[in-house]
């Protein structure tokens, strides 16, 4: 994804942001939820202790450049759906394009090149939130499995606690693979249709917005608060 692209979506997510919060509040719809770069409910990089709505699923694909979630080296284009199955059990299937593209690609194995096949890794993932924040219990808990199928490419295990006022929540976990053993992150919501996120996964810091509109979630980020990713997200219940 070059540059110039890259900056037309922040740009074009700004615009189509702007337009949606200057709506009416009575044509807005339930704030966005929560969905990291993997997928599932987190912030930027890392997890919350959030979880879908039972019924409720998204699907999406989002780009991050090599240095911040890489293959032998490569941008990585993920694709994602995922599925509150139960009330607090939500699963997601990921797809992860390891050359930077939509879809996935076969390619021969030709003399001189040391491989060939399909250029994609699958992955499964489970997140359960364990206890669910209420007026006697100031945190819910969540932990996950971003691969149960043990691939360590784009995996990770934690344990994450969250802290949620109406417009604000405060997030601290521990976890493995390519989280940090302490990760933690804040998100603000400055409109109902905006939410603005800043974590630190363990290795650095990065900031993401999430902008609703309608069933549309458009989510630029600034990986290390350098490189311009992103993607965007359908959001729905069944």
């Amino acid at each position: 994804m070059t540059g110039k692209l890259r900056a037309a979506l922040l740009a074009a997510s700004i615009i189509q942001g702007t337009a949606a919060c200057a709506a009416p509040a009575a044509s807005q719809a339930t704030a966005p939820p929560p969905i990291s770069l993997s997928g599932s409910s987190g912030l930027v990089r890392i997890p919350s202790a959030d979880v879908l709505p039972y019924g409720d699923y998204s699907l999406g694909v989002n780009f991050l450049e090599a240095k911040y979630r890489s293959y032998w080296d490569s941008d990585t284009m993920l694709h994602f759906a995922s599925v509150a199955v139960f009330p607090q059990v939500e699963v997601t299937a990921r797809i992860t394009n390891i050359d930077g593209r939509l879809g996935v690609q076969y390619y021969d194995l030709l003399p001189g090149q040391p491989f060939g096949g399909w250029n994609f890794d699958r992955a499964f993932g489970v997140h359960v939130q364990l206890l669910k924040q209420s007026a006697r219990v100031p945190v819910s808990l969540a932990v996950g499995d971003q691969d149960v199928t043990g691939n360590t490419a784009f995996g990770a295990r934690y344990f994450v606690a969250s802290h949620r006022q109406p417009r604000y929540g405060i997030h601290l976990g521990t976890g493995n693979g390519f989280l940090g053993k302490l990760f933690a992150g804040v998100d603000y919501q400055p409109h109902p249709k905006v939410r603005i996120a800043i974590d630190h996964d363990g290795n650095r810091a990065n900031l993401g917005c999430t902008i609703q509109i309608q069933r549309l979630l458009l989510m630029p980020t600034l990986s290390g608060f350098r490189s311009l990713g992103g993607g965007i997200a359908y959001w729905q219940r069944m």
